[in-house]
């Protein structure tokens, strides 16, 4: 049976790497409200979210998630502060999973079950610290080239055995990567959500999601609150026009519309929903 899982990347505005140094913190105005956006979205079609949690915002939104948990989302990692683990070196980055971690169970009292990286940054160092800080699963790996610049690294997985076209494991640690569609008249085409649903023209993008979906068994969607918000963004002195189209281009009522397309869609291709803990206690029992 063809799954799908939902998720959604747990930071503020005020939390987006391209921006640091930028703009106050306090100039930023909180989008916070797009996490809601989101989970009434799929609440509507009984879906449940994988919230990846920033460890220093788990207690400024610590009834907002605590909500969120009593209605049977599930929760995970995003790191303690959103900085790129592959950029870190590895004694600090194993110290801030640590220091993650703690903040998330003082603050929900559960620690978070799985783990994705800030702009997918990871290297096969990360995921090895990953496992070894005792979470049960990760989902960072974007296997694209250099050309999406921060997103992603060519990782290797070669110790993982293959469940199926998607999923990894190695001693009972699971690796979830992101879908992405090679095309050969578009190149590569990451399918699951983000900046690449709303960069993409939607012909294009549709047209890949569709052909991932016939090809493959696992699709894996993600969000950040700040694309389904609908206060206007600040305006941020020097940005590249990447950045730019990041911070801006189709947030809001677009990606609500495109969720529900895409969601649309799963249902028709014959997907069914889950989530990161229910596969991998059903990939064990294989």
């Amino acid at each position: 049976m063809k799954k799908a899982i939902f998720t959604i990347d747990v930071e503020d505005f005020s939390d987006i790497t391209s921006i640091q140094g930028r703009i106050r913190p306090e100039d930023c105005p909180s989008m916070m409200d797009g996490f809601n956006v989101y989970l009434d979205i799929l609440e509507q079609e009984n879906i449940k979210a994988t919230m990846f949690v920033l460890g220093d915002r788990v207690s400024k939104e610590k009834d907002l998630l605590g909500d969120a948990l009593n209605r049977g989302h599930k929760l995970g990692m995003h790191g303690y502060q959103h900085n790129i683990p592959s950029s870190l070196k590895d004694s600090d980055f194993r110290s801030r999973l640590q220091k993650g971690r703690e903040a998330i169970k003082e603050a929900l009292g559960i620690y978070p079950s799985g783990f994705r990286a800030p702009a997918f940054g990871v290297n096969e160092s990360n995921i090895k610290a990953i496992e070894e800080a005792g979470f049960q699963y990760d989902s960072s790996v974007l296997p694209v080239s250099e050309k999406y610049h921060s997103f992603g690294h060519n990782v290797s997985l070669e110790e993982f055995r293959s469940f199926g076209q998607s999923v990894k494991e190695n001693n009972g640690f699971f690796e979830y990567p992101m879908p992405v569609y090679h095309s050969k008249l578009f190149g590569e085409v990451p399918v699951g959500g983000g900046i690449f649903a709303r960069l993409f023209p939607s012909i294009c993008y549709l047209h890949c999601l569709k052909k991932y979906l016939k090809k493959n068994d696992l699709f894996i969607f993600y969000i950040h609150p700040f694309e389904l918000s609908k206060v206007k963004a600040p305006k941020v002195k020097n940005l590249k026009l990447h950045e730019w189209f990041y911070l801006n281009f189709r947030r809001g009522a677009y990606m609500v519309r495109r969720i529900k397309k895409i969601i649309k869609i799963l249902k028709r291709f014959g997907y069914e929903f889950t989530d990161y803990e229910t596969m991998n206690c059903c990939l064990k029992e294989q």
